[in-house]
């Protein structure tokens, strides 16, 4: 630091003795300037060489070199092998002090614990779509049907999809929001969870999905690779698509709890162009405002598949079923599902072996079932119900086949009307299917209907049942993953053990999801059922059980 000091004269005046003062000032503050710089940078180094910057333990001191290889002049990592904590001086790392590191290696191997519990957690629940891991971007679920706005999610919630397939998790959660898309959701192989819906509240839809527009299908499977056909959907609600839900080849596979509103089609189930699904569970499938309900279509097999406990609605048919190659549609069950199509038909069945109904209520204005082609249905206990006289086809009976078919029929009501004046319950274009047709118990009426015939032939071939009961049982609540029994009496007592017997489960909807059943025993005064809960809530559940001799 440069200054100047003043020359004096002599003698002394005033102005010379203020100029020696003044000289002494600029020394003094001159002098304090240097101290405090030099204390200023003699401070900084120091603080230089005893600062620290830490960073994660290494597991060795080798390993120092190679995780941090930009390392800055204070960085300190302690080696996880020795507890020696080293610092690095700009050049190299130095030791700076040595500790017990057993309490720090034991919450290191918590820590990464949890996170491997947590991965697996991931894997459980599926990457959800609204908060995916980066550097993917959510869905907004943020669609308002009042103003029909918001954000178009469909780019979001296909990379949340394809990040989950890409990782192995191949599941992804949609929160209880609803999500405007644009385009078809391709899952390929990835399997869909949403929230539970009450159909009935507005506010309670749970995980919706809203198209903008109504000319493409809103959920599809996508990939039908071999890797990609045992997937699920569940608990998902889908308005305003052209198809809601597009599932053409799946094996072993459960879709259940869906939601198809003002759909043209609720459900596309298979394709010509492909084999059909087996083995798999279709329960709770919900339609409304759809002019098909669901429609099955393969060109060769759609086999051993359930459809439990839904409501299948379509202005023009409910349900259509067809196969075009090998033995058709063999083995397929429907139970406790309601087919309503208020002009229109039930289920058309074309090339389909052995498709059995168990309870089933048809609520059709046409045919209940109509076949094209050679089929085999069994029907016990089924309701036929809402019969109209000016439906679409002009239809005149409730089941109808166009060419062959063999029919068993065991029991059942038909809610007559006058609309079901100088009509049948059954009428076929090929007379030689009367033979083919079994009674073992005959239909019920309530009601009054002019001129209604059963049959218009006299069927061939009727077993006679000598004995014949029916009960439900009390209810069961079985705890999450537990196994209980359940004995039943028979209200009459048999003469003998019955020959014949069928178990249907009752109870709320959903309560048999889960539920493994079997008939440990039978007597010709009760039973006992063995029930087994494999899910992690309770069920409460009862069963009808229908007994026989023959």
């Amino acid at each position: 630091m440069a200054f100047s000091l003043n020359r004096t004269e002599s003698p002394l005046s005033r102005e010379e003795r203020y100029k020696i003062n003044e000289n002494w000032t600029k020394i003094e503050q001159g002098y304090n300037n240097v101290v405090q710089t030099v204390a200023d940078t003699a401070f900084e180094k120091v603080v230089d060489a005893a600062k620290l910057i830490w960073l994660a333990p290494v597991n060795t001191f080798a390993d120092l070199a190679t995780t941090y290889p930009n390392a800055v002049e204070g960085n300190a990592a302690m080696a996880k092998d020795t507890g020696i904590i080293y610092r690095f001086d700009g050049t190299q790392w130095e030791p700076i002090q040595q500790i017990d590191a057993t309490a720090i290696n034991e919450v290191d191997s918590r820590l990464g614990g949890e996170i491997t519990v947590n991965k697996e957690s991931l894997n459980q629940r599926g990457i959800n779509i609204m908060y995916p891991p980066a550097p993917l971007v959510g869905a907004k679920g943020d669609y308002n049907p009042d103003t029909g706005l918001g954000t178009d999610d469909t780019a979001a919630i296909q990379a949340c999809i394809d990040y989950a397939n890409s990782t192995g998790v191949r599941k992804v959660f949609a929160p209880s929001k609803d999500f405007l898309i644009s385009s078809t959701i391709f899952l390929n192989g990835c399997t869909l969870i949403g929230v539970k819906s009450n159909i009935y509240s507005e506010s309670s839809k749970g995980s919706c999905f809203i198209t903008s527009s109504k000319d493409f299908i809103a959920i599809s499977q996508g990939s039908m690779a071999t890797n990609d056909i045992q997937f699920g959907i569940s608990d998902i609600y889908v308005k305003n698509a052209l198809v809601g839900f597009e599932i053409n080849y799946a094996i072993n596979s459960k879709f259940e709890r869906l939601y198809a509103v003002d759909c043209d089609t609720g459900y596309k189930l298979g394709d010509l162009s492909a084999v059909g699904s087996m083995f798999c569970e279709f329960n709770n499938l919900y339609t409304t405002g759809t002019r098909i309900g669901a429609i099955v279509q393969s060109k060769n097999y759609f086999n051993n598949n359930r459809f439990n406990n839904g409501f299948i609605y379509g202005s023009e048919k409910a349900f259509h079923l067809e196969v075009t190659g090998g033995y058709g549609a063999v083995n397929n069950v429907f139970n406790n599902v309601e087919f309503r199509s208020p002009l229109g038909r039930g289920i058309i069945l074309t090339n389909t072996r052995n498709t059995i109904f168990n309870s089933v209520y048809f609520e059709c204005g046409g045919n209940a079932i109509r076949t094209i082609n050679f089929s085999s249905i069994i029907l016990n206990d089924c309701v036929y119900g809402v019969f109209k006289a000016d439906n679409f086809n002009l239809d005149t009976s409730v089941v109808f086949a166009e060419g062959g078919l063999r029919m068993n029929l065991d029991g059942g009501l038909i809610f007559l009307t006058p609309e079901y004046d100088n009509k049948s319950f059954y009428d076929t274009a090929n007379s030689l299917t009367y033979s083919n047709i079994y009674i073992t118990n005959n239909i019920s009426t309530n009601g009054t209907a002019s001129n209604f015939q059963q049959f218009k032939q006299i069927t061939n071939e009727i077993a006679y049942k000598k004995e014949k009961q029916a009960l439900t049982t009390s209810t069961l609540n079985i705890d999450p993953n537990t196994t209980a029994t359940l004995d039943f009496t028979f209200p009459t007592p048999f003469s003998k053990t019955p020959d014949g017997y069928s178990i249907v489960p009752r109870g709320s909807s959903g309560q048999e999801n889960d539920v493994q059943w079997l008939l440990v025993s039978i007597s010709a005064t009760g039973g006992k059922i063995s029930v087994r809960n494999n899910s992690s809530g309770t069920k409460s559940i009862n069963f009808r059980v229908t007994a026989e001799i023959i």
